[in-house]
C-alpha cells in the first residue's frame, strides 16, 4: 500500500515566507507615507493639502493643473510640508484629521476666509458643506485627546526641496522669481 506523502514545509521555507509577508506589510506601509502640504498662495491666502506623491501634487499646483482654489489664486511658494505614516483614527484616516487640524491652525491664524483645501471649501467662493463643518468640529475636539495629541506628534517637518525632483524644484523657483 502506498503512501500519499506530503511534504511539509521547512523550517527556512516558513521563515522565507514570513519574511516575504513581513516585506509585503512593509511596502503596503510605505505606501501610505502621506505628506501634508501648506502653500502660500497670492493675496495672503493659503491652501492646505496632503498626497502621497509630494513631487507630482506640487507640479499640478504650481503648473496648470491643481485644486479649484491654487487655479484661482496661484501658489507663491510651498510654506511647510509634514510627513505622516497614515493610519486610523476609529473609522478616519489620521491624514484625513491632520489634514483638518493643520488647515484649522491657520484659519484660526489668518481667518477661515484666507483658508482653503481640508474641508474648508473647494474655491474661494466656496463655503464648507455642513458636513465638513461638522468634521473639521469633530477633529478639533480630538485635539485635546491623547489620540489627537498623538496624531499631532507624529507629524514630522520635512524640508520640501528634499522631496522634489531636480525638474519640478527648477520649475517652482523660475515661476516663483517672476
Amino acid at each position: 500500500m502506498s503512501r500519499n506523502l506530503t511534504m511539509r514545509p521547512s523550517r527556512r521555507q516558513k521563515a522565507a515566507r514570513l519574511n516575504s509577508n513581513v516585506r509585503c506589510m512593509m511596502d503596503k506601509i510605505a505606501e501610505k507615507t502621506c505628506f501634508i502640504y501648506v502653500l502660500r498662495l497670492n493675496f495672503e491666502r493659503w491652501y492646505i493639502g496632503c498626497t502621497t506623491n509630494f513631487d507630482q501634487r506640487m507640479k499640478s499646483h504650481f503648473g496648470k493643473g491643481g485644486a479649484v482654489a491654487t487655479k484661482e489664486c496661484p501658489p507663491i511658494f510651498i510654506h511647510k510640508v509634514f510627513m505622516l505614516d497614515d493610519y486610523r483614527i476609529r473609522t478616519t484616516p489620521a491624514r484625513q484629521v491632520a489634514e483638518v487640524l493643520v488647515a484649522n491652525s491657520y484659519a484660526i491664524r489668518y481667518g477661515y476666509e484666507k483658508v482653503r483645501g481640508a474641508k474648508h471649501g473647494k474655491g474661494w467662493q466656496d463655503l464648507p458643506s455642513k458636513n465638513n463643518l461638522r468634521d473639521i468640529k469633530r477633529f478639533q475636539k480630538w485635539k485635546t485627546i491623547d489620540y489627537g495629541q498623538e496624531l499631532m506628534s507624529n507629524l514630522v517637518e520635512v524640508d520640501p526641496k528634499t522631496l522634489l525632483s531636480d525638474k519640478t524644484l527648477n520649475k517652482i523657483e523660475n515661476l516663483t522669481r517672476k
